[in-house]
């Protein structure tokens, strides 16, 4: 899934969400300008760290929204369905996608910023002040200004403003929540440890189905040991991840390929076209065909975000469907 545009001025830099080789990646600029007063669904590996610089931008997952000001952030989990609707044609938006072990864990001591990530999502740190508020800006601009110094050192100074974004979410995390998260982390310590081979082994599918003994064996594990474990440190089931990757490759397969919805239901692991199509309508609300026709109406800046459609009605009104 590589692949990225860059242009000058305001929308400077926009790249697909992280990969295997690229374990923390940033863009930022307009999201989708063609799209506004659409819902866009979006399906990708790493874990994501948004922060709205203009405009209103509004992200809804399943049961939860947020309508995010200049200033406010959102985390969403790897493979998590989330929408997000732009109010206005000039929002902007900056976005880190990341993978877990990219953190190193280990060296934050007793609260793991991947915590955020895997609590309730009305549960997740908000900036509440004006304050607050204004040093994130801060640091996305100074972020921003890095990545556009040909001669910083990108990948370190995207890893870096990360860091204290992260760093800033951790403070300003109401007391509530922390405990929260505490009790989370100590009932699942060293879950997401545990179970990242399997994460790993989905990540390097390409689409293909990871069936459940083989993601247990290669964690060393049982099967329900597994499924338990998995659950307690990303908040979803092993099969909801790994059909969530599934049609996110299949997303970008029908984005960067002229191959038949049929060709793509054999790569990534679907008995057929129709199987393929009926998993895809349930959860992007729109068929593969329509997908194609709309995200190849899209600028070339646009379609570098391969994880991302246009959704035209509530999507909170379809649920996931069981694989």
């Amino acid at each position: 899934m590589r692949g990225a545009s860059r242009r000058r001025g305001r929308e400077f830099v926009l790249e697909p969400p992280s990969d295997i080789e690229r374990p923390i990646s940033f863009w930022t600029g307009r999201p989708f300008p063609e799209s506004q007063g659409t819902w866009q669904t979006h399906l990708h590996p790493g874990l994501e760290l948004g922060v709205v610089l203009k405009g209103v931008e509004r992200i809804h997952y399943r049961g939860h929204r947020l309508a995010c000001h200049p200033g406010d952030v959102w985390l969403c989990g790897m493979w998590e369905w989330h929408s997000t609707h732009s109010d206005t044609p000039d929002t902007e938006i900056a976005v880190w996608t990341f993978l877990p072990q990219s953190l190193s864990p280990d060296s934050w001591g007793d609260l793991s910023p991947t915590t955020m990530f895997f609590v309730a999502s009305e549960h997740r740190p908000r900036l509440a002040t004006t304050r607050a508020k204004k040093r994130a800006l801060a640091i996305v601009c100074a972020a921003v200004d890095e990545v556009r110094d040909e001669r910083s050192l990108r990948d370190l100074s995207v890893r870096f403003y990360l860091y204290l974004m992260l760093c800033k979410l951790l403070r300003n995390w109401n007391q509530d929540a922390r405990q929260e998260a505490e009790t989370i982390r100590a009932s699942a310590s060293g879950a997401l440890e545990r179970v990242m081979p399997a994460i790993e082994a989905v990540n390097r599918s390409e689409g293909k189905r990871v069936s459940r003994s083989a993601a247990a064996g290669a964690c060393m594990l049982s099967v329900p040991h597994f499924q338990a474990l998995f659950r307690r440190a990303t908040g979803s089931s092993f099969s909801q991840f790994c059909l969530h990757s599934r049609l996110g490759v299949a997303a970008h397969y029908l984005v960067t390929s002229d191959l038949a919805v049929a060709q793509i239901a054999e790569i990534t692991d679907f008995s057929d076209a129709s199987h393929l199509h009926r998993h895809f309508v349930k959860t992007y609300g729109l068929t593969p065909a329509r997908y194609r026709r709309q995200r190849h109406a899209y600028s070339p800046s646009a379609r570098a975000s391969l994880m991302t459609s246009l959704v035209p009605q509530d999507p909170l009104a379809s649920e996931l469907p069981p694989e």
